[in-house]
């Protein structure tokens, strides 16, 4: 659904045009350390993507890919797996 200069997505981003702003990369690294709990992205057409925190589908599977390369070894008490 698109109002004005911004876009929300399907997903819950919301996508704000930013090029007659000027953010700079400097500026957006500060947006950035400022608001650590954030997911933010710009991207090469100064388009500010404001994405929703991971949860649900998404925080299972990331957990599962996490703890693939490490199980065996708890389970076998091996100390190194690769």
């Amino acid at each position: 659904m698109a109002t004005g200069a911004f876009l929300l997505g399907e997903e819950g981003r919301l996508t704000l045009d930013m090029k007659s702003a000027g953010l700079t990369d400097e500026q957006f690294y500060l947006l950035c350390a400022d608001n650590p709990e954030l997911r933010l992205e710009l991207t090469a057409n100064r388009e500010l993507v404001i994405m929703p925190p991971t949860g649900g589908e998404t925080g299972r599977r990331n957990a599962k890919l996490s703890a693939e390369p490490v199980l065996p070894g708890f389970l076998f008490n091996v100390s190194e797996i690769w």
